[in-house]
């Protein structure tokens, strides 16, 4: 009887952690995602805060890769550094693959959502 209860307490903090884990992925996506936005949107309207938008979108990926690089796969956080490295240098060429940029730092993020979301055969 105490190993039953055993096994089932450790199933219980496993499948807690996979959707707190989820969970989290899924917050710090979302408040990342809109600062890709909002920079995206000052950059189609050629704003004048779209400096500040940059700082906003790099003190962003720092908090999002510090909370984000205990549960996802290096590579793919590495890739979404070198396009957010990349943005300031593309504004100031004032070229099209800012957008292109943008969009490709957003499926990356959706990329380890998607990598963390527990479906039935990834997990058996």
């Amino acid at each position: 009887m105490k190993r039953l209860t055993a096994c089932m307490i450790i199933l219980t903090v496993i499948a807690s952690m996979s959707v707190l884990s989820v969970w989290a992925v899924k917050r710090e996506n979302d408040r990342f995602i809109s600062l890709v936005n909002a920079a995206e949107s000052s950059y189609r309207q050629e704003s004048d805060d779209m400096n500040e938008r940059l700082e906003e979108l790099e003190k962003g990926w720092k908090k999002y890769y510090t909370r984000v690089s205990y549960i996802a796969q290096s590579c793919t956080l590495d890739d979404i550094s070198y396009a957010v490295a990349k943005l300031p240098a593309l504004l100031e060429k004032g070229s099209e693959e800012f957008l292109s940029e943008c969009e490709s730092i957003r499926s990356w993020t959706e990329k380890i959502y998607n990598t963390q979301y527990p479906h039935l055969y990834s997990v058996f």
